[in-house]
């Protein structure tokens, strides 16, 4: 969902520039949605399954080409925080008053991270891929 307020002015200070071989012999946390989505989002094929293949590739090359070790992060349970974050977003495109919004669940208590079947399903087989490769998530 990516990150708001001034945390990226924070890290500005610990900012540097590096080349691929910075990568070399790292662990790199890749957001799976992420590749995910840029994928459905920018190239409409008739691929079967695109998503593997695209976890496939990219996972082979921070490996082989940048010699980079890939931990997947996919999205868990969201907080009470971000689900009222969600709904007020949904209300606002909807044209419905903010006042209207519901009661905000206990804390812990989230909404479920089930966005649509067909993501949620890719997200399962792209995990699956990793689980087959050996990469943790």
């Amino acid at each position: 969902m990516g990150v708001g307020g001034n945390f990226w002015d924070l890290l500005k200070p610990y900012a540097r520039n590096e080349g691929f071989d910075f990568l070399r012999n790292k662990r790199v946390a890749v957001d799976l949605s992420f590749w995910i989505v840029q994928h459905n989002n920018a190239i409409k094929t008739h691929v079967n399954k695109p998503h593997l293949r695209l976890t496939f590739f990219r996972t082979v090359n921070l490996f082989s080409k940048f010699g980079a070790f890939p931990v997947f992060v996919v999205d868990g349970t969201p907080s009470s925080l971000k689900s009222q974050a969600r709904i007020a977003r949904f209300f606002r495109s909807s044209g419905i008053e903010l006042t209207s919004l519901p009661v905000p669940p206990p804390p812990g208590g989230g909404v479920s991270a089930e966005r649509n079947s067909s993501f949620s399903k890719c997200v399962q087989e792209c995990v699956e891929l990793a689980k087959l490769l050996g990469i943790p998530y």
